[in-house]
């Protein structure tokens, strides 16, 4: 989980967060990084697709604010 509270938004630390998030993961060994976020978290949205995650997944809530998007990332491990 992470996030980043609005005062110190838009200065790259959510990129940071998930640079060292993905490198942490492939160091690991995992393959694959699954998220969830709501529809209302746009910049969220954003900057996945834009590290390279893709739309996996959906789930309707009462409003369109609590829709649930589910997004997926296949990272390499470090013997590759």
């Amino acid at each position: 989980m992470g996030g980043v509270i609005p005062a110190f938004q838009q200065k790259g630390l959510a990129t940071k967060m998930a640079i060292n998030q993905e490198k942490w993961a492939s160091d690991m060994g995992y393959t694959l990084i699954i998220m969830k976020t709501r529809n209302t978290h746009r910049s969220m949205l954003i900057l996945a697709l834009n590290r390279g995650f893709r739309v996996s997944g959906f789930t309707r809530k009462q409003t369109w604010k609590e829709h649930r998007i589910y997004l997926e990332k296949v990272i390499p491990s470090e013997s590759n």
